[in-house]
């Protein structure tokens, strides 16, 4: 399990960065319109891709990083189902007063800059 989700994660990262690169091969042969509407759309989609790696990786019980949680401690699969209503609610907490984008950040840089060119 814990390989399916780093696969996924992979394939995460490897969609947005399959968009970046195919960016520059689609853009010339749309309208200035459309080709501006389209690179905003790579962009946001390539970003939220990335933060949706991250993300997902947190080994929260709310999260599919919960596998990671269960692979720890299996003996403790029972307890962290149990809580995760409320670690659902406690991310949407920090979620909402911006703690998991500042805690996220850091990764989210070293990675935006191979991935994302930034």
């Amino acid at each position: 399990m814990v390989l399916v989700l780093i696969a996924g994660a992979a394939a995460t990262l490897v969609s947005a960065l399959a968009l970046r690169l195919v960016r520059p091969m689609i853009l010339p042969l749309l309208p200035d319109t459309a080709s501006a509407l389209s690179f905003a759309l790579i962009e946001t989609t390539a970003q939220l891709s990335l933060w949706f790696a991250l993300f997902n990786l947190l080994p929260l019980p709310c999260l599919t990083g919960n596998h990671l949680l269960v692979a720890a401690m299996p003996r403790r699969r029972d307890a962290i189902r149990k809580l995760q209503p409320f670690a659902a609610v406690l991310l949407a907490v920090l979620a909402a007063i911006g703690w998991v984008t500042g805690f996220l950040a850091g990764a989210q840089r070293m990675l935006a800059g191979p991935i994302l060119g930034e």
